[in-house]
């Protein structure tokens, strides 16, 4: 298991790092204190303000709003708008009333509601409390603020995760046969077989035994007796370069399409277990405001997703996707290495599960 690090000793490793070479008192002066404020951050002595951190990460040209947008999709144009990173924060645990999210973070229901409101500013700590209840969105946040693994008590951690987030952007099939291989119809077979798991997933045989190879090497998945197992719980892919995350969306997006590049849409499936897929869509007029609450809406509601999977007992019988969009009409067309305009959708899938 894991070994779990107070807050206060990731805070206090974050400042370090963000300091360098500077000297405690140094920095403090940089900052615009006549007096040693860095040590008493450091220390835990005084609380560490979120724009004070904000504030640091942009003395040391840390991109921090760049960050907070990759990662959390914030919304706002000023990174120490607390107010605002605790809203998006907030989106996280839709599932989660303001008193259970409280417990959660160990602080009284008033406290949230006054941070929420942004009659309070919340301290570091709080932050990184909040972003640990959720698998990944402490490393994403941590590894994208510190890209050279500058935090020792963390290393094994974020190495994990970093190798997981680059087999996953690299090989965006990957959650597909980790969904299938959780599936009971694969627990019951006696011994793994590549072709089974590529009808469930829909590909190739080679595809899947050149893919399952990097994922061991991951170490997403393990080998037990003759089959395979995932061995850890899914993270989301929050703080992917946008380039990964352009790779990711045509995949699955190509994957959606081509569902429909046929003469006549297929008839639905006669399998009374297997549940109905959805399609929808709205094009409509939308005010600015509006297009940012369409867009907490849909965050909510992955999250709320996200709750209905993690809280399932009942048995994994097939893996679906969830796929959204939510864009303007007008948004100028993906670079040129990516366009779609006049490609075999087939073919551009393949090209995507080519290692």
């Amino acid at each position: 298991m894991e070994t779990q690090f107070a807050d206060s000793e990731i805070r206090s490793e974050m400042i370090k790092a963000l300091r360098g070479d500077d000297s405690q008192f140094d920095l403090s002066r940089e900052l615009g204190f006549s007096f040693n404020q860095v040590h008493k951050w450091e220390s835990g002595a005084k609380r560490f303000l979120w724009p004070e951190f904000v504030a640091l990460c942009q003395l040391k040209k840390i991109p921090i709003l760049e960050i907070l947008r990759k990662v959390f999709s914030f919304l706002g144009d000023d990174p120490a708008d607390a107010q605002e990173l605790m809203f998006c924060l907030k989106q996280f645990f839709a599932h989660l009333s303001i008193d259970g999210l409280a417990k959660e973070v160990e602080v009284h229901p008033s406290m949230l509601r006054r941070w929420l409101a942004g009659s309070v500013v919340p301290d570091l700590d709080i932050v990184l409390k909040l972003l640990s209840l959720r698998p990944g969105l402490l490393q994403s946040f941590l590894a994208n603020v510190f890209p050279d693994r500058q935090l020792p008590i963390l290393h094994e951690s974020l190495d994990r995760y970093k190798n997981q987030k680059l087999m996953e952007a690299q090989l965006p099939i990957a959650p597909a046969i980790e969904a299938v291989l959780s599936t009971e119809d694969y627990r019951k077979l006696v011994d793994h077989s590549d072709n089974w798991v590529a009808e469930k997933v829909g590909t190739t045989a080679d595809v899947i035994n050149s893919a399952m190879a990097v994922m061991l090497k991951a170490g997403t998945i393990k080998q037990e007796d003759r089959k395979f197992v995932v061995t850890y719980n899914r993270i989301d892919m929050h703080g992917l370069d946008q380039k990964d995350l352009l790779r990711l969306a045509c995949y699955w997006t190509l994957k959606a399409a081509n569902r429909f590049a046929v003469e006549r849409v297929p008839e639905p499936s006669n399998d009374p277990h297997r549940v109905a897929n959805l399609l929808g869509y709205r094009i409509v007029p939308m005010s600015k405001e509006s297009a940012k609450k369409v867009t907490g809406k849909l965050v909510e509601c992955l999250e709320e997703i996200l709750r209905i999977v993690e809280a399932d007992e009942g048995p994994m019988t097939e893996a679906r996707v969830v796929l959204m969009h939510h864009f303007a009409v007008a948004d100028r067309p993906l670079p040129s290495d990516l366009s779609l305009i006049g490609r075999d959708l087939t073919q551009l899938i393949a090209s995507f599960e080519k290692l």
